[in-house]
Formats: C-alpha cells, structure tokens, sequence
C-alpha cells in the first residue's frame, strides 16, 4: 500500500503540472482544474488494469502427522471423505499404550527402590565409619561418596521416567486424533497410495471447506504491479456479474510457479512466453464459490462493492477552528469547497475516515494552491496519457519524442513513464531536436 501511496502523490503532482501557474495565480486553465473521483483515487475504479488467473482454494489445511511410536490401529476416514471438526479420523492402539505404561510403572518403581537401597547403604556406611579406625576412614568415605553418586542418578531417572509416564498417560487419554476443521480429507499415506506429498512425512491432510482464498497467477512483467493490501475484485469466469472482493494477502516472488496449468493463464501483454509467479487473495466472503472453481482476479474495486470513504490526508484542507474541507465538483462542474466531517486517522496509511459530506462518485482536486471557488472543473482521464507524451504545459511541454521542453527551448531525457522520472541532469538538446533518441 505504500507503493500506492507514493503513487497518488505523484498524481497529485502531476494534477498540479496540468493546473497549476508559476505565478502562483489561479490553477484553472484552458480545460479546467482537474478532478478525480474519489473512488479512482482509492483504487476502486482501476480501468485498464490487469486481469489475472485464479483458482479457489481452502484457507486452511490442516496436516497431521503420525506419532512413530505409537501404533495406528484403526483409520476411520477414506480419501474424499468430508469431515466436521471434533470427527475421530484415526485412532492408536490403546493396548499397546496401556502396556507401555504398566511398564514405565514398573521400571519407575524399580528406580525409586534403588534410591531406598542407596539411602540405606550410605546410613550403614556412615554408623560403621563411625567406629571404625581410623586408617580406614578414607575407605568408607569413597564408598559413602560412590553410593551418594548412584543415588543422584537413579534421582535424575526418576526424574525422566515419571515425565515419561506423564506423556504415556496424556497419550492413552488421547488415542483418538480429531478433525480440526470442518473440510474434505485430501490425503491419507498408509501405505497404500503413492506419497503425493513426496518427502513430506504428513500422515493425513484435511482441507478446510467453506472458507476459501484463491491463488492467483502473475507473470514477471506484470508480478511487480501489485502489492501485499492491495483491494482486488474476483470475478467468475461463467457470470460477469458475479464478484467477490478482497485484497492481496501475500505474493511469492522467490520462486516461479510450476504448478499453474497455462490453459488458465492470462495475459493482457504481449503474449509472449514468461515466468508465473503467485499470489494470494485473503476474500472478504467466500460465499458462491468452490473449491477448484477458475476465477478472474482484477485489481481494484468493482463499482458497487465499495465500503466507506477513507480519504488521504493530502486531500484535505484543514482550518485552524478544527473544520475541513476538499475541493469538489459540484453539479455545474465548478469547484466549491465542500465541508466535511472527519473521523478517524489512520498513521498508517495517512487517511481520515470521512463520516459526512464526501462521497465515492465525487470528483475531488488537489488542494494547491491558487485554487478559486467557481474555477471550472475537468474530470482526469488516467487513459488519457498512455506511451508517448504530447501535451503542453503552462511553462513546458512533453513531445512524443520522449523529451521535456521548458520555456528556453532546452531539453531533458524523460524515462517515458507517466509515473517515473527525469533523468537527471541530463545532456540538453536545442528543441524540436528529433534526431536525438529517446531513453
């Protein structure tokens, strides 16, 4: 989200480029001020953005291993199974745990004589010390010192073998495993199937239903345009007019992904061939879907599926008696400052909730200044400036080929992205200088 926040600075900027006077003056110009819905500037209304691939799957998988010593004597569930969380999947064998416990109650019993039999040598040990004489006082104080040794360790086996038999009573209390989650029994590695998780030792894997993310598909050229937060729209590939909203929960780009099928693979680029990378779309409700079902995944908000205003601080003009405003669209297309009231502030993301007197569909200016109540209002079109640039500017002017002239005639290499830079101090070329090739 801090890469769209940079992003709608720089917008703001570039409204101020279009409108705005070096005189400081009015910012109204030939065409109007430029205005933005407020829903266009909170990524609600991303047209011309990408499109990706998707398939539904369970937010959750529960993975169950086999405790190697104990021993399965009954699986309850068969692949494909659906299960409801407290359902006993598979069960241990009770005898063979009982009897390891009649046994650590016999060997800890055992221990506990030995530690008897020691108290008692060493108080033998230590009455005849007493008469004895005393060239052989050294000798019962080594054997006093040996038995006092084999006292500790049996101690420290009594130790290990009660919290033994503590685990081996916990354990015959639980020779049921349970279902954690309400899913569909995905795999079970008995023996008797081919291990589809390879060298993973899990011993039962559960899907969770009912609650679903979708994995989605990106290629390198296009992986990098989408951040962790991002509100994204899932729409059904059979009804267009079927959509989910949600926002991008994590994106892997340590490794390719080799498991997307390309039949489900969409590209809106060149179409040339390219590494996938996935991504994840935690869903606001996963009601409608199903497991395995093939999605689309657009980035931004459908019209219709928006919640609340949450406007960016660096929209809004505050006054010293604690009221603020924004600079608005009214219905002549004329800008007028519109009162709003705020609620909260989010440090985070630099936004007021707005709680009265601004709506999604409203177009809204950046507040710079030299802004009047009155000046004519041009809404911005994002689609307007694609490639090439060709506009001219109050003190300059974009060519399409790809330089920046200013007021002198002077010009600068330009990267040839509406969102990037001027290269820096770059060599500068007499205008219209065509022959000079753009970077």
């Amino acid at each position: 989200m801090k890469r769209q926040l940079s992003s709608l600075l720089a917008a703001g900027l570039l409204f101020g480029s279009l409108t705005g006077c070096s005189n400081g003056q009015s910012a109204a110009v030939e065409d109007g001020v430029s205005v933005q819905s407020v829903a266009s500037i909170l990524g609600y209304d991303l047209s011309g953005g990408n499109r990706f691939s998707g398939v539904v799957e369970s937010r959750a998988t529960q993975k169950i291993k086999r405790d190697d010593e104990k021993q399965v004597s009954e699986i309850k569930v068969e692949v494909g199974d659906e299960v409801k969380q407290g359902d006993v999947l598979f069960t241990y064998d009770k005898d063979s745990l009982e009897l390891a416990v009649e046994t650590a109650e016999l060997e800890l019993e055992q221990i506990k004589n030995n530690i008897t039999a020691y108290d008692e040598q060493i108080a033998q040990l230590t009455k005849e010390k007493k008469n004895a004489p005393k060239s052989e006082q050294l000798s019962y104080s080594i054997q006093i010192q040996e038995a006092q040794l084999e006292k500790s360790s049996e101690q420290f086996n009594q130790k290990k073998k009660e919290a033994e038999l503590e685990s081996l009573h916990e354990n015959l209390s639980n020779v049921d495993v349970l279902a954690e989650v309400n899913g569909v029994v995905q795999t079970i590695q008995d023996g008797s199937s081919t291990d589809y998780y390879g060298s993973d030792d899990t011993f039962m894997t559960i899907l969770e239903t009912g609650v679903f993310q979708v994995k989605g598909s990106a290629s390198e050229m296009t992986i990098y345009s989408i951040m962790e937060g991002d509100p994204v729209t899932v729409r059904s590939r059979v009804d267009e007019n079927q959509v989910w909203a949600g926002q991008i929960s994590a994106i892997n780009t340590d490794s390719p992904d080799e498991d997307t099928d390309d039949s489900y693979y969409y590209d809106s680029g060149s179409g040339e061939s390219a590494s996938k990378y996935s991504f994840t779309v935690a869903l606001d409700s996963s009601e409608g879907l199903m497991m395995g079902q093939h999605v689309y995944i657009e980035q931004g908000v459908a019209p219709g599926q928006e919640e609340g205003v949450n406007l960016y601080s660096f929209y809004i003009v505050q006054e010293d008696d604690g009221s603020a405003y924004v600079w608005a669209a009214d219905a002549n297309s004329r800008l007028e400052k519109r009162t709003v009231t705020l609620g909260e502030y989010d440090a985070e993301m630099d936004t007021y909730s707005i709680l009265d007197g601004l709506a999604l569909d409203d177009l809204i200016a950046y507040p710079e200044e030299g802004l009047n109540e009155g000046d004519a209002a041009t809404e911005f079109d994002p689609n307007a400036f694609t490639g090439d640039m060709g506009y001219d500017m109050a003190e300059g002017s974009f060519f399409d080929d790809g330089m920046y002239y200013d007021d002198t005639g002077e010009g600068s290499y330009y990267d040839g992205d509406i969102t990037g830079d001027f290269l820096p101090d770059s060599v500068s070329y007499a205008a219209p200088a065509p022959e000079v090739e753009a970077v």
